[in-house]
């Protein structure tokens, strides 16, 4: 009799525990991640005529679901810390880098952080909002630049360090004519770093961030990749672009 009880509570207790336990399921393809967005604002290709600073910021951090609602107000994201020195940095094969090509999703747009963010299903509806200035930064809480979704995954079992203030150090680099790969962008660094907290990803979670797409007459392969020493790179993948992009690819960026 004892021993049934004793058994009973310990399958009690395992139930009660594995209920309040997160699921972190390494086995989920980050490549078959259905991701929800609720927002409905008109999407527009992205234009630029030189090398542009790179905004990669997060829409999510965490365990890696079978799907995903996609939160564009970056401020709201827990997984930071302000000791520069607590995590490590990324090697070139601790990350896993994929860029989705078969869904759109719109980019991140900071902001007041005054500002309440609006509603999930917030069409952008002018008639919603009385002040002009409210009106403006509501108007934009989803980016109107389309993008693909971009996954970043932890391979490893040590939790690393994996952006700084509000950016993900990622930039989009594009093949020229020769067939060398070049950076079209440059990434964002602060003037002081004073207050700022790092992004941290622990193993087997995963970021997904926006890149955005650009408008052009020059069509080529392009791949998203990882900090400032270019460390991984994600799949390739289809794009447009204008070839001045290529503009200041010679200066040093790292």
């Amino acid at each position: 009799m004892e021993k049934t009880i004793y058994g009973m509570t310990i399958l009690i207790w395992g139930c009660q525990n594995s209920s309040n336990k997160p699921i972190n399921n390494p086995k989920i393809d980050i490549n078959s991640i259905e991701l929800i967005d609720t927002f409905k604002n008109k999407l527009l290709l992205d234009t630029a005529n030189s090398i542009t600073i790179a905004e990669f910021h997060p829409t999510y951090i965490g365990v890696a679901k079978n799907s995903i609602l996609l939160n564009y107000w970056s401020d709201e994201i827990e997984y930071r810390t302000m000791d520069w020195q607590e995590y490590k940095d990324p090697d070139s094969n601790d990350l896993e880098i994929y860029v989705d090509t078969s869904q759109i999703i719109g980019s991140v747009n900071k902001f007041s952080i005054s500002l309440p963010p609006p509603p999930l299903n917030y069409e952008n509806d002018p008639k919603e909002i009385d002040n002009e200035e409210d009106k403006q930064e509501k108007k934009n809480y989803r980016g109107e630049i389309k993008s693909y979704p971009v996954f970043v995954k932890n391979k490893t079992k040590d939790t690393l360090d994996v952006g700084y203030g509000e950016y993900i150090p990622l930039i989009i680099e594009a093949k020229d004519n020769s067939g060398n790969w070049k950076p079209i962008q440059k990434p964002y660094i602060y003037r002081c770093g004073t207050g700022l907290t790092n992004y941290f990803l622990p193993p087997n979670e995963i970021i997904i961030t926006s890149c955005k797409l650009f408008e052009g007459d020059y069509e080529t392969k392009m791949r998203v990749t990882f900090g400032f020493d270019n460390t991984t790179s994600s799949n390739e993948f289809k794009g447009k672009m204008n070839y001045k992009q290529f503009d200041e690819s010679k200066e040093k960026y790292y």
